[in-house]
């Protein structure tokens, strides 16, 4: 799963594996993801050539035993993030937040896993939510990523 890629089928392709806090932390990686997301041309020279930053490799990120990075997909024309978290080796995909706290109003406790999109980049990604954000609809959450 890297910008060489490993087709899955016709509609969905894995575009790249980022650090976390490399694809959060840059706008114009973010921009050029989510176009070719949608742009629904995702043979690996595209990716290879669009994409500002070198992702992780598969080999690479299979070496890790800690790593906090995002799968990122381009499905059926839209882009779908994967949070994964390598600790000691073990793998957790999308883990509920450090301290159990909600996405959206930070508050402590049990948490329900939805999806919604994201603000920043338009992806399908999981959100932890408290019971009383788990009742408001998605644009009224404060969920930022």
């Amino acid at each position: 799963m890297s910008s060489q890629g490993e087709t899955a089928g016709d509609d969905q392709f894995t575009l790249a594996i980022f650090p976390t806090n490399q694809y959060l932390g840059d706008a114009a990686l973010r921009k050029v993801v989510v176009g070719l997301a949608s742009s629904g041309d995702l043979k690996p020279a595209n990716v290879q050539a669009l994409l500002p930053f070198h992702p992780l490799s598969m080999e690479a990120f299979k070496q890790e035993r800690d790593a906090d990075v995002y799968c990122l997909l381009g499905m059926y024309g839209s882009l779908v993030r994967t949070h994964v978290v390598l600790t000691n080796g073990i793998a957790r995909t999308n883990p509920p937040p450090e301290g159990y706290l909600c996405d959206s109003c930070h508050i402590k406790g049990w948490l329900k896993k939805e999806f919604q999109d994201s603000k920043i980049d338009g992806a399908n990604i999981p959100v932890w939510l408290c019971p009383n954000c788990s009742r408001l609809r998605p644009e009224q959450r404060d969920v930022r990523f």
